[in-house]
């Protein structure tokens, strides 16, 4: 569409197997209506609704959006693409209520959706809260294993760290004169 970025007003990308939004509607300059009925879109990602406000915004252009028979989901990913869809002013058809997958995997509409967004909201929040405590449960469980191993094997541990350390230390000569000293002593002792 390059050579028609300024003259096209209506595009029909209806039928499509459009899982996300196709075009960079920034580029077209008179663009009016944009249909993509019929797709596999799930939700529109936050860029693309930004880019939409802002065409509209900047254009001065009565813009039309047709998103029926789309894949649409109302879950905790879609959350803000159901409530851009109720308080967007681009032009959308079906008034504005779309079928979608429900939050519980059953159909929904996504007015139902944006009108028991609090609960979607909630059921995401204690998803997340749910995350975070296993998360944090596994990192002290690997902790604790781990300290207590050390605790364990902590003369192994240190044998080891000394073992190590005398490799890259090598010999230190003893401050002061070394003809002071009559005895040279070394120390050799079995790990177990």
């Amino acid at each position: 569409f390059v050579s028609q970025y300024r003259s096209l007003i209506s595009l029909d990308l209806s039928k499509n197997k459009f899982s996300k939004f196709p075009i960079q509607i920034s580029k077209f300059s008179t663009l009016k209506k944009l249909s993509l009925v019929q797709n596999r879109i799930a939700f529109l990602q936050k860029s693309d609704m930004n880019q939409l406000e802002n065409y509209q915004r900047d254009k001065h252009i009565n813009f039309e959006l047709l998103l029926n028979d789309n894949n649409f989901v109302c879950n905790c990913d879609s959350i803000d693409f159901v409530r851009w869809l109720q308080e967007t002013k681009v032009t959308l058809d079906k008034n504005r209520n779309y079928s979608c997958v429900y939050i519980d995997n059953s159909k929904k509409t996504t007015v139902y959706a944006y009108t028991h967004l609090e609960f979607i909201e909630s059921k995401c929040l204690s998803k997340i809260w749910l995350t975070i405590t296993i998360i944090l449960v596994v990192v002290f469980l690997l902790l604790f294993t781990a300290s207590s191993l050390a605790y364990k094997y902590r003369i192994t541990l240190h044998f080891w760290y000394l073992h190590i350390r005398r490799k890259y230390r090598h010999y230190t000569a003893l401050e002061g004169d070394s003809n002071e000293y009559k005895y040279n002593a070394f120390v050799a002792y079995c790990n177990e």
